[in-house]
């Protein structure tokens, strides 16, 4: 076409979808998951449907920290949006997209690995489950299986959840000094740490 002419519509549009496609093609194209795939969750909380029906249907897989996902072809239909786009389906080998969409990565392509845990360390999971474990080794009536035990609570789950923390100091206050002050002297005197009494009011 020479610089003369002038471009109708559906010329442009035409043109447009080529240059996408060209450009499409240029990048590294990130793997589609397909039926049949296995796939395992890395965090717990995703739902994934299994049915592309409105009614009835399988239920979804709300996805636990470990498990382990065969692909099914009622899985990749249902991920499509209504402009026949993938979901989940194309973010399985895109960690950065997998963060970018939901904040953590949700999701790894393969067999999960080996004794991986249901839940992340800090998580409300793994608080209740090293409690679970820590209440089990001290019930434990022999004292040498009960330190191996506790031993194991620890080597597996770690140090215990913080149970405290120091929000505020605060410095160069003079009422707050004041009342510092006062506390200590009422513990070296056994007294309350009330400040001066008021008798009247």
């Amino acid at each position: 076409m020479s610089s003369k002419q002038t471009e109708t519509p559906s010329e442009k549009l035409d043109r447009l979808r080529a240059e996408v496609a060209t450009h499409q093609k240029s990048e590294t194209a990130v793997p589609v998951v397909q039926a049949g795939d296995v796939i395992h969750a890395l965090a717990t909380g995703l739902s994934i449907s299994r049915t592309a029906s409105l009614w009835g249907g399988l239920p979804p897989l709300l996805l636990t920290r470990g498990d382990r996902i065969v692909v099914t072809a009622e899985m990749v239909a249902a991920d499509r949006d209504r402009h026949g786009r993938p979901g989940w389906t194309s973010m399985v080998h895109d960690p950065d997209r997998q963060l970018r969409r939901w904040g953590k990565i949700f999701l790894a392509p393969g067999e999960p690995p080996e004794g991986i845990e249901p839940w992340e360390y800090g998580s409300s999971e793994w608080a209740e489950a090293r409690e679970t474990a820590r209440k089990a080794a001290w019930n434990e009536p022999n004292p040498q299986r009960r330190a191996v035990a506790l031993d194991d609570v620890q080597r597996v789950y770690g140090a215990a959840p913080t149970t405290s923390t120091i929000t505020a100091t605060i410095k160069g206050d003079a009422d707050y000094d004041a009342q510092q002050q006062r506390i200590a002297a009422s513990a070296t005197t056994g007294g309350p740490n009330l400040g001066p009494s008021r008798t009247s009011y």
